[in-house]
């Protein structure tokens, strides 16, 4: 990544700094969260030459500072996360990391997922209860958020923290700590046996269907700001275009345009026409609201 989070922290426990990706050498982890309908701290123009002194631990949300320790706890001395290492009043930086997203979370060392906060004020840890639902972990908050399809499709492995539990993904399975085998839940549309798992290595082995089956998975998630419809796939249309060599058209694939064209939209009250313009009308992204083919 161009940038960093050191959260080693030395004596100092609080310390947390900002810091060039090229400077560092080391693995890293990567942090899934929910933004919410409350502030989290963010990486500006105006503010990062502070932050690359110190980010002032107190300013930090709960869900940040749960990440830092579960880094930490992992001897893994530094952790990427979206609102910190992207200068989010730049343009120019936002759409240059949009562009690596894909080697972002694919090199990263682990995902560390807040699967059941809601905003940054949820954090990692949750008072666990005598009862485990294995299930809640696909239908919590975290799920129905739009980037994060690509950035479980693209990580290598995935600690979640649930509401109730904690789980793990990786290439070899998934794992509860209740020890109820989950292989078959998360799959919604995938089928079994771990539905992401299967997705990207549809992907990198360059299925020409699992397209179609990534664009019903996103769309029926959602997205703080409108315009992110096709950056936050970004990462995933990358990875698919380098292995397959084929031309990506506003979310469709040209080679492909005879059957993906054939979209229609869901039957959904959320399903709506935009009053700006984002994509061309053939695109599933010209409009919000779950798509199938």
């Amino acid at each position: 990544p161009t940038r960093v989070l050191d959260v080693s922290a030395g004596d100092n426990h609080n310390l947390v700094r900002l810091v060039s990706g090229a400077d560092v050498q080391g693995v890293y982890a990567t942090l899934n969260h929910c933004w919410g309908n409350l502030p989290v701290q963010t990486c500006c123009r105006a503010s990062i030459s502070e932050l690359r002194r110190n980010v002032p631990w107190e300013s930090l949300c709960k869900t940040f500072q749960d990440a830092i320790l579960v880094a930490r706890g992992l001897s893994i001395k530094y952790l990427w996360i979206d609102s910190l290492c992207i200068i989010q009043d730049d343009n120019d930086d936002c759409q240059r990391e949009i562009g690596n997203m894909a080697c972002i979370y694919s090199n990263g060392c682990v995902n560390i997922a807040a699967a059941a906060s809601v905003n940054g004020s949820g954090g990692c840890f949750a008072n666990y209860r005598r009862y485990m639902t294995p299930w809640e972990l696909e239908w919590g908050p975290l799920t129905k958020r739009g980037w994060v399809v690509q950035e479980r499709i693209l990580a290598k492995r995935i600690v979640y923290y649930g509401e109730d539990q904690l789980y793990w993904d990786c290439a070899e399975g998934r794992e509860s700590e209740c020890g109820i085998d989950v292989s078959f839940y998360g799959s919604k549309d995938l089928g079994s046996n771990g539905g992401f798992r299967m997705l990207k290595a549809s992907i990198e082995h360059g299925d020409e269907e699992v397209w179609e089956r990534v664009v019903e998975l996103y769309t029926r998630c959602d997205l703080t700001k409108p315009n992110d419809k096709l950056p936050a796939l970004s990462g995933i249309a990358m990875t698919y275009a380098a292995v397959t060599g084929m031309t990506y058209i506003a979310g469709l694939w040209k080679e492909r345009l005879p059957c993906q064209l054939l979209w229609t939209v869901a039957r959904s009250p959320q399903s709506t026409h935009l009053s700006f313009y984002r994509a061309p009308s053939f695109s599933w992204a010209s409009i919000d609201g779950a798509v199938s083919f």
